[in-house]
């Protein structure tokens, strides 16, 4: 089953202090990331960098739907 989750990654801080938020894709117990052009601050975040901020997680999730669309096309 293909699945979708929006993440940053903790250890991919750039030097202004930003975090590009990533889509993790799985199929088959492999791992894909997907860099958008999403980018958040560490007041965006909760202690385990997960993403708090609804606005950035509205974003996300569009962005997850619009992926979710196109490979059902695919019908993997």
């Amino acid at each position: 089953m293909l699945t979708f989750k929006a993440m940053v990654m903790p250890h991919e801080q750039k030097s202004d202090k930003t975090f590009n938020l990533k889509i993790q894709v799985t199929y088959k117990r492999k791992i894909r990331r997907i860099s958008t052009s999403i980018f958040v601050r560490k007041t965006d975040l909760t202690k385990s960098y997960k993403i708090k901020n609804t606005e950035i997680l509205r974003q996300a999730d569009d962005l997850i739907r619009e992926y979710q669309e196109s490979c059902s096309k695919f019908q993997i």
